[in-house]
């Protein structure tokens, strides 16, 4: 997406996206924004700095529970495939 932001603005005016169409780059940038935000910042913040750092600070040598530990690194792509798919398909 971010490529896609960039070639919108190399030049002046609109050379991907026609000017009838023009709330369509306002949504990207917006999309792209909240995936940054939410499928990479949060996860990373408080799966993985939270899931790596807490037992060292602690003092522990692993986590209480490694399965579920693992578990949440799987789940974080599968979710955010779910969220994109709603752009991809118009269900509802």
């Amino acid at each position: 997406m971010s490529l896609f932001i960039r070639f919108e603005l190399y030049s002046s005016g609109s050379r991907i996206i026609c000017t009838e169409t023009i709330a369509t780059y306002n949504v990207i940038i917006t999309i792209h924004g909240l995936a940054m935000i939410f499928m990479f910042l949060m996860p990373a913040l408080y799966g993985g700095y939270g899931n790596f750092f807490v037992p060292i600070y602690i003092g522990g040598s692993e986590v209480v529970f490694p399965r579920t530990n693992a578990i949440s690194y799987f789940l974080v792509p599968l979710g955010s495939v779910f969220v994109n798919s709603k752009y991809l398909f118009r269900v509802w």
